[in-house]
């Protein structure tokens, strides 16, 4: 056999159908890494019969579905068909007269697979055995999968030799000799199973033996109880008859006394009946008059109860009237506190000093400050000049000295300390906030928060449009559905039809059924006219065919069309026949009779009338009319089906794209709804800022305000420091001169008068600006003070006019509820002047009504007296009728039981036991009977169980137990043949494992010495005395080398060593098939091109067919044609080919 196609749907990546065409020589499959190459060669071992979802690379079965990608959904289906030439017939029965094979294996998720050969469904077995016979299989070394080459060279040699039995062709040996050892197994088990069986049925058949002696003691006894209880049944049948007609004579007693029962009942009855009609009305009085008693009532509780309501209403005005006036004193009072306030704080802003004298002030100050400081420094200058040369030269001034250069010290410290206070002081002026930023943080959080309310609105928009989206996508992929469905549907009738409909044979005769085509719905007409005359051919060579003839015309009559007129497709042998048939309607052509010679007519409906007078009615539908009905059905089919699929196809991408736009709209809606909470967190983040930007003024302010007392501080410290230098200087000045101290006299009352000029030029100037900065905040709080007085001052105003409004309405309340209680008091008086009438009403009715009630009961207790003289009679009545019908039932309860217990009529019952009793019968008591039987009964318990079929079974038990022995007889012999088959497939095993051995052994030293341009190489039997249990040890020795083990030898040797070897198996017993994939993957150049020659030598020299699966540029080149896996679109492989010798013949060409 030969493998020629390939056929994939729905196999892992392969979603859409591929067909590979497997052609002699060698084809290559090329492709990037992970696109799918090697989902081939699993395919063609899933459909051999791969039973491992872990060896196809899943964790499941159901993984070699396709599973879906981003844009395809996943399948539910996949199949995958391969077909074997088979014309040589070496397919096992009863496949082995078929020319082409197509096995054929799909699989339902969560369902299993099934396989089929030539659509006939077959078990995995069967084709495993299929492709055993011919060399192949899923698990055949012929299929290199990836690193298979290294796994056969690290085999362990018992794993090895499985590629001996591929040569030998024994795999489907080993398969039939496991199936027959199991038998052989499964029928000695049979045998001890059978041996246990016979023994168990003697030990039956004795002591169904004993049991049937016992049967016919069991019988007698029996028989004699039948007798005894049957003169008993007819004693008590008799028995049973004289009470019940003594029970039929009481109820007729009984029934007579209820009569006379029942007509006093009814007097009684009618009496209390006439007494009721008239307390009818007495009652209706006394209704009336509660009704009317009632009402009045009802109505003076409202009056009192609006009575009430109108002094709360009343109490209410007065109190919200009373709250409205202090109100209005006390807004009047907040008014005037108000208006008094902002009078006085205008006037206060009014005498504020101009702040324009105040600056003018303060730069005055400022200027006579700077002088005194330089006139102060000039002076400090030149005084410590003079200390400075006095110093030198004066020994006894160095402890003033060092006394006055401490205080200097000090002072420069001081001065330096408040050198950094003012500093800080600055800067923390600078630093203080400004009242914008908390302006602009204000509005900054405004605008988040309206950015948030829009973030809300637009994941509600989002919302709303992905709600619209999801909508649109339920939509589009109901149409994809339904246009799939639909063409699902055109699908299946179109393969229905395809099915049905009989292609012409090849080299047969063209038939008139495959030719004319009439139109849609005139198929029956043609069929009616034409008759089985339509499986005629047109070869005028053929034992019936259509030869033509002239045409002549035809004088059809009103209301009859041509037929020729409604058929598209006319042959020319039949033009003659077609020119004499006519159409009409059903109700002309009943009226039709007379037509010309060879006139036919014929109705849509399929009625056909001949000119001789012979019709044919509609009923009377031929195969022909339906196969033409099909044929132009399928014609349809075929061209609506493209239609379709561009429907179908339109709707899926329409569906995809909807499907993508409603994930796009939930993602955007998903982004929308979290970007809402980051806006209102962003929210809660802008008043969190706001808050602090308010404490961190605080704070910053409070600094300031201590940095400035500080700063004050130091100042004062800066001036002790001064006044210590002061006294230092003066200590020193008081020391007698040594030369001229008048000098330094000047100088020190110089100084000492700038610093007292600076001193005070600074404190002025300081006063100065504390009256400034006070002014300044004086006039701030008075404006506050202003816009609040006024806010007040309207607020009292509104509240004034709203409380005058309220009190107005408080005023109508109150003389609304003031007049209510009068009005409410006089309709009070008016009800309670009717009430005394009501009552006096009331009164009457009830005496009326009760003197009435007296005489019903009266009339009642007759009447419940009458009544139950008659529930007495009744009683008495049912009683009788209950004993009647106990008696009844007894009776036929008593039948029942005869009928049951002896299968005879009551009636026969008597004369049954006469009769076997005899003169015993007359002189026999119940009691005398009773106690026989009691004992006969005794007995049979005594007895026990017994098997009344025991006689029946033991003829049974011996003829199983017969049949049994013959049976075991048969399946000693089957054991026996079983062993002798076993031993014959292990001797025939072992025979044409030592042949292929040899084989394989010669030709893989030749190959080995062509791959590697000399050397040699071997292969060993690990077990000569069974070859069958044994390994395969592979030795070469590569030119330049010694023998060594395979597992010795380097990477790219081994690799061509075993390829060597699974050639070696090729040459020896030929697979149909051979994938390689990637097997060069490990060589290098050179060694890829000694591969390239033994794959080339190997197509010359076998018929094998090999797929390579390669990514080396020169194994590509040598292949005769390649075939390319793509995934352009993600997750999806498509099969693309190129012939290569096709394309040289071209390149050549031109």
């Amino acid at each position: 056999m030969r493998v020629t196609d390939l056929r994939v749907v729905g196999f892992k990546s392969f979603v859409d159908p591929v067909h590979l065409k497997i052609e002699p020589g060698l084809t290559g499959i090329v492709g990037p890494n992970g696109c799918g190459k090697s989902n081939i060669l699993e395919s063609l071992r899933w459909v051999m019969g791969a039973t491992s979802a872990r060896a196809l690379r899943g964790g499941e079965m159901d993984d070699v579905i396709f599973a879906g990608t981003d844009k395809r959904p996943a399948r539910d289906i996949a199949e995958v068909v391969i077909s074997l030439d088979n014309r040589e017939g070496r397919a096992p029965a009863p496949f082995d007269q078929d020319p082409v094979l197509e096995v054929s294996r799909k699989i339902r998720r969560a369902a299993g697979s099934n396989f089929k050969i030539n659509g006939k469904e077959v078990r995995a077995r069967d084709v495993q055995l299929l492709f055993a016979d011919a060399s192949t299989g899923a698990n055949s070394p012929a299929l290199v999968r990836q690193n298979q080459v290294s796994e056969l060279i690290n085999a362990k040699p018992e794993n090895r030799r499985r590629i001996l039995e591929e040569a030998a062709g024994i795999s489907g040996l080993y398969t039939r000799r496991h199936e027959a050892e199991l038998k052989l197994r499964g029928a000695q088990t049979n045998l001890e199973r059978l041996d246990d069986v016979i023994q168990a049925m003697q030990d039956q058949l004795n002591g169904l033996r004993r049991q049937a002696r016992q049967a016919t003691k069991y019988r007698a006894v029996a028989e004699e109880i039948r007798t005894l209880e049957t003169f008993l049944f007819a004693q008590r049948f008799n028995e049973a008859q004289s009470a019940l007609s003594q029970a039929q004579e009481n109820q007729r007693k009984a029934e007579q006394e209820l009569a006379d029962a029942t007509l006093a009942a009814n007097k009684a009855a009618a009496a209390a009946e006439n007494s009721d009609e008239s307390l009818g009305s007495l009652r209706e009085e006394q209704a009336v008059a509660e009704a009317v008693l009632r009402r009045l009532e009802g109505q003076r509780i409202a009056c009192e109860r609006d009575l009430q309501s109108a002094r709360d209403a009343l109490q209410a005005a007065e109190a919200d009237l009373v709250r409205i006036r202090n109100d209005k004193a006390r807004e009047q009072t907040l008014f005037e506190d108000a208006t008094q306030n902002l009078q006085q704080v205008a006037e206060a802003l009014e005498k504020l000093p101009d702040r324009g004298d105040l600056d003018s002030e303060i730069d005055q100050a400022k200027a006579v400050t700077a002088q005194a400081n330089e006139l102060r420094e000039a002076a400090e200058a030149a005084l410590t000049a003079a200390i400075s040369q006095r110093a030198a030269a004066v020994a006894e001034r160095n402890a003033q000295t060092r006394a006055f250069e401490d205080a200097k010290a000090q002072l420069r410290r001081r001065q330096e300390a408040l050198v950094r206070i003012e500093a800080e002081v600055a800067r923390l002026r600078q630093a203080l906030p400004n009242d914008d930023v908390l302006a602009i943080a204000r509005k900054e959080a405004e605008a988040i928060t309206d950015a948030a309310s829009t973030a809300a609105e637009r994941a509600d928009h989002s919302e709303k449009e992905a709600e619209d989206a999801a909508g649109q996508e339920t939509e589009a992929r109901e149409a994809a559905r339904q246009a799939q469905n639909q063409l699902d549907r055109l699908m299946s009738e179109l393969k229905a039809l395809e099915a049905m409909t009989k292609k012409p044979v090849a080299g047969s005769w063209a038939k008139v059924l495959d030719t004319i085509r009439p139109q849609a719905g005139y198929e029956r007409a043609v069929a009616a006219a034409f008759g089985d005359e339509l499986q005629a051919a047109l070869d005028a060579k053929a034992p019936a065919a259509w030869t033509g003839q002239d045409v002549r015309s035809f004088d059809w009559p009103e209301g009859v069309t041509a037929l020729t007129a409604f058929i598209t497709q006319i042959p020319a042998q039949l033009e003659a026949r077609l020119a004499g048939i006519g159409l009409v309607d059903s109700a002309l052509f009943d009226r039709l009779t007379d037509l010309p010679t060879g006139g036919r007519l014929v109705t849509l409906e399929g009625d056909m009338r001949r000119w001789d007078g012979f019709v044919r009615r509609k009923d009377a539908v031929s195969s022909a009319a339906v196969e033409l009905e099909q044929r132009t059905r399928l014609e349809t089919l075929q061209a609506q089906v493209p239609a379709a699929q561009e429907a179908a196809q339109g709707h899926a991408k329409a569906a995809a794209e909807a499907r993508a736009k409603a994930d796009q709209k939930r993602a955007q809606a998903r982004h929308a709804r979290a970007e809402a909470p980051r806006a209102f967190a962003a929210v809660a983040g802008a008043r969190d800022r706001i808050a602090r930007l308010e404490a961190d003024f605080a704070r910053a302010r409070a600094s300031f305000e201590q940095a400035e007392v500080s700063a004050a501080a130091a100042a004062e410290e800066q001036n002790q420091a001064s006044l210590l230098v002061d006294v230092a200087a003066e200590l020193l000045a008081a020391l007698p001169p040594e030369e001229d101290m008048s000098q330094l006299n000047d100088v020190q009352g110089q100084a000492q008068a700038a610093r007292t000029g600076a001193n005070q030029a600074q404190a002025n100037l300081n006063q100065i600006l504390s009256r400034a900065q006070a002014r300044d905040s004086q006039e701030a709080n008075l404006k506050r003070d202003v816009t609040s007085w006024q806010t007040r001052l309207k607020a009292a105003e509104a509240r004034l006019s709203e409380l005058d409004q309220e009190s107005g309405k408080a005023m109508i309340r109150k003389q609304a509820a003031t007049d209510a209680p009068v009005e409410i008091e006089k309709r009070q008086r008016e009800l309670l002047s009717h009430v005394p009438a009501a009552q006096a009403r009331k009164a009457k009715a009830d005496d009326a009504l009760s003197q009435t009630e007296a005489t019903i009961r009266s009339l009642r207790e007759q009447d419940r007296l009458a009544s139950q003289a008659l529930s007495t009679a009744r009683e008495a009545r049912a009683a009788a009728t209950i004993r009647t019908e106990a008696a009844t039932e007894r009776l036929q309860e008593l039948s029942d039981e005869i009928k049951r217990a002896l299968q005879l009529d009551p009636a026969d019952c008597e004369r049954r036991a006469r009769s076997a009793m005899g003169e015993a019968f007359d002189h026999n008591t119940i009691q005398a009977t009773e106690q026989r039987l009691a004992k006969l009964l005794y007995d049979r318990e005594a007895i026990g169980g017994v098997n009344l079929r025991a006689d029946e079974e033991v003829a049974e038990q011996e003829a199983r137990l017969t049949a049994l022995i013959a049976d075991k007889d048969d399946l000693t012999s089957a054991i026996a043949k079983l062993r002798g088959g076993v031993d014959q497939i292990n001797a025939e095993g072992k025979e044409r494992l030592v042949a292929a051995f040899d084989t394989v052994h010669g030709h893989f030293r030749v190959l080995f010495e062509a791959l590697f341009d000399g050397g040699t190489a071997e292969l060993r039997l690990t077990e000569s005395d069974d070859p069958l249990g044994g390994g395969l040890e592979v030795y070469a020795c590569p030119p330049g080398k010694k023998l060594q083990s395979l597992t010795l030898m380097s990477g790219g040797e081994q690799a061509l060593t075993a390829s060597a070897l699974i050639f070696a198996v090729f040459l020896s017993n030929p697979s149909p098939i051979c994938v390689l994939d990637e097997v060069d993957a490990p060589l290098d150049d050179s060694n890829v091109d000694r591969y390239c020659r033994l794959l080339n030598e190997m197509r010359q020299r076998t018929e094998t067919r090999f797929i390579v699966i390669t990514h080396h540029p020169i194994t590509m080149a040598r292949m005769d044609r390649l075939f390319g896996v793509t995934m352009a679109e993600r997750g999806v492989s498509q099969l693309v080919s190129v012939d290569l010798s096709r394309a040289e013949a071209l390149i050549s060409a031109e």
